[in-house]
């Protein structure tokens, strides 16, 4: 249940890509909705909601209040949080404790983890860079100067695009074992393990588009070898597998129509015009990035990275160690 491969995933199936389409442009449906909600101490004073569902985002905001009234260089630095494959935004709470006296923090999940889709296919990685865009935009234009974007599974790889189509807009970046991989640093182990799983996964929201009800659903995936085929030996203990919903698969669906669909795969290059933390888990069955990558990131002066003796959710198994290697790259 995870993109954690979605990385090394792209590249297996860029090689079998026969189509082509131009990403299309973004669509700012949303710009025109305003940040602010409700009026707390009267005219010219107003404070954000601590939930606001913004497009196909649902934003959670916790930590230091935003008042519209404050002056561009008082607002705090705004901390955005997106998660991934089957989390809701409540898989931030831990990670996210430390930052609360100082920065506004946003927790999101991936569109269509927390509510069933609103879409028959699910939204596609232009409409999530969208969405992202708007929730960024609306706080920019809010006069906040540090806006920095933390992406974990699914979100990762959000992140990454996004990164790579609005770098000005996000002041640093954090991705959570996610990164870049080339197809030729992929082991064959890797390569079966990633479009196994990832295939099933895609099989079962195809079908389920078909076929209603959850029953057959939650039996195929409580049944399926997670340990061995799937990317994270322990997903099977960390989370609970009968509470995942046909829905939320529909990211694998996305992802094979996007390098069908896609001319070149440049949005899932290295962000280079963004500082860059990463993080990974050392302990799975498939990597989800390459040593060109650490490589790159080693020598970038502004960027950094690390690795846990954990699995895929190093924002929940070492959510205190995470949030301080964090919190030193954000102030650095």
């Amino acid at each position: 249940m995870i993109c954690k491969a979605a990385s090394s995933y792209v590249h297996v199936l860029s090689a079998l890509s026969v189509r082509a389409q131009t990403v299309p442009p973004p669509r700012h449906f949303w710009l025109t909705q305003t940040l602010r909600s409700h009026s707390e101490e009267g005219a010219g004073t107003m404070e954000l909601a601590s939930k606001e569902t913004k497009g196909i985002l649902i934003l959670h905001r916790s930590g230091v209040k935003i008042k519209t009234s404050q002056k561009n260089k008082d607002h705090p630095p705004v901390l955005l949080l997106l998660s991934g494959f089957p989390d809701t935004a409540d898989t931030w709470d831990r990670f996210a404790a430390p930052f609360e006296s100082k920065y506004h923090v946003v927790k999101m999940a991936y569109p269509g983890m927390e509510v069933p889709i609103t879409k028959w296919w699910g939204y596609s990685f232009p409409e999530v860079q969208d969405a992202l865009l708007n929730v960024v935009q609306g706080y920019r234009d809010m006069g906040c100067e540090n806006v920095y974007l933390v992406g974990h599974d699914w979100g990762a790889i959000a992140s990454i695009m996004y990164a790579n189509r609005y770098p000005s807009t996000i002041t640093k970046l954090v991705l959570e074992d996610v990164g870049v991989v080339s197809l030729s640093e992929v082991t064959f182990s890797e390569a079966m393990v990633t479009l196994i799983y990832q295939w099933f996964l895609t099989f079962l929201f195809l079908l389920s588009r078909f076929f209603p009800g959850t029953w057959w659903f939650h039996f195929l995936v409580n049944h399926f070898p997670w340990a061995t085929l799937g990317p994270d030996p322990s997903l099977r203990v960390q989370k609970n597998l009968t509470k995942v919903q046909p829905w939320q698969c529909h990211p694998y669906w996305q992802l094979v129509m996007f390098v069908l669909r896609a001319r070149n795969l440049s949005v899932l290059r290295f962000p280079k015009d963004v500082a860059i933390l990463f993080v990974y888990g050392k302990h799975k069955n498939c990597c989800f990035h390459g040593q060109r990558f650490l490589n790159k990131l080693d020598q970038i002066a502004t960027c950094r990275q690390v690795g846990y003796d954990t699995g895929h959710w190093v924002h929940e198994t070492e959510h205190e160690r995470f949030a301080a290697d964090v919190q030193a790259f954000l102030e650095s």
